[in-house]
């Protein structure tokens, strides 16, 4: 997964055929968290944080779709620093997606509330997120759902 994402990252142009590829192979870390945690066999949270930290950009992509899949994984730390210091727009995009499903979270408690809304806000407060539909629909749904 991270490996095809890097591969057309580096070999294709900017564009939305590059995009779209590499969004499907997120989109595989996503169906792999899930099919994975509805099989009873979920993938734990410190193999999804040793994924991420194990550095390529594939790997923290496809570490971040794992917390997407099954938020249960969720490492709040990466994700507050991918939003606020992402290596690239698409991998920004991706952490605001799990900050949405950890925002949406029935059992969220005070301070990491507080810790989303103050990411999304100052995401929104930079040009280049305003001027992104995805990122900045993300980041504003997660004041929507946090905003006292």
């Amino acid at each position: 997964m991270g490996d095809d994402y890097e591969r057309w990252r580096q070999s294709l142009p900017s564009g939305s055929q590059r995009t779209e590829l590499m969004d499907q192979a997120v989109s595989r870390a996503v169906e792999t968290a899930r099919t994975s945690r509805g099989a009873g066999h979920p993938i734990s949270a410190e193999a999804v944080r040793a994924v991420f930290l194990s550095g390529g950009d594939g790997a923290r992509v496809t570490a971040l779709g794992f917390m997407q899949g099954d938020p249960s994984t969720a490492d709040l730390d990466i994700v507050l620093e991918v939003i606020s210091q992402s290596r690239s727009a698409a991998e920004q995009a991706y952490a605001l997606a799990v900050a949405a499903e950890i925002a949406r979270r029935p059992d969220l408690d005070d301070h990491t509330a507080k810790q989303l809304l103050e990411a999304a806000e100052d995401a929104l407060a930079t040009e280049h997120v305003r001027k992104s539909h995805k990122r900045r629909d993300l980041a504003e749904s997660i004041v929507r759902q946090l905003r006292p």
